[in-house]
């Protein structure tokens, strides 16, 4: 399980805690997978909620048999699932193959992400600038959770076009939707040698 900013765990025991176990649990937790980076703990009745962490923290509590109730009855042992603590959005870089075209060729853009991603898709695209009359075609492809390319052709008037990945246009595990990423623009020419004109 992702926790994603914000977000808190609950351990749930059967009943109240001695305050001695209570220390227990919180000592297990912050010797164990938290080590330094101990996050906040509260208790309501007979549930503990951790908050806080350091991202990317991946922890499990394992309860001892040794914790006791208010009135000194030990408890069962237990394992509680593994968390792990996603306080980021994603963030997105746009690097391309090719910015200078001629009318009709195409230019694979490549969009890599800072952790997996799901989501993904043409329509999360946004074609920002491009010449009056225009038209594009955009094609997603993906080649792994964090890398995915873009085919951006069909450009059928002299000018500058560019991309943008949108905030939200994909998410991470904890459902945090990525920051907004601009694209470097793609100059499209006619048939003349590119290398004559300016970009």
């Amino acid at each position: 399980m992702t926790l994603a900013n914000g977000v808190t765990a609950d351990i749930v025991f059967s009943e109240v805690l001695s305050a001695s176990s209570k220390t227990a649990v919180q000592t297990a937790l912050d010797t164990g997978a938290f080590e330094a980076n101990k996050p906040t703990y509260s208790w309501t009745g007979a549930t503990l909620t951790i908050t806080g962490g350091v991202d990317g923290t991946t922890f499990k509590n394992d309860v001892t048999s040794n914790i006791t109730d208010v009135a000194g009855n030990t408890g069962t042992t237990a394992t509680s699932a593994n968390y792990t603590i996603d306080t980021r959005a994603p963030t997105a870089s746009i690097a391309l193959s090719d910015s200078a075209l001629k009318i009709g060729e195409t230019s694979t853009v490549t969009v890599t992400f800072s952790e997996a991603v799901t989501g993904f898709t043409n329509a999360d695209l946004q074609v920002v600038s491009a010449p009056q009359g225009a038209n594009t075609t955009v094609t997603v492809t993906a080649v792994s959770p964090t890398v995915y390319t873009v085919s951006l052709g069909g450009m059928t008037v002299d000018g500058v076009y560019s991309l943008s990945v949108p905030a939200n246009a994909a998410v991470d595990q904890a459902n945090t939707g990525n920051l907004a990423a601009p694209s470097p623009a793609v100059v499209a020419r006619g048939k003349e040698a590119l290398k004559t004109l300016a970009p």
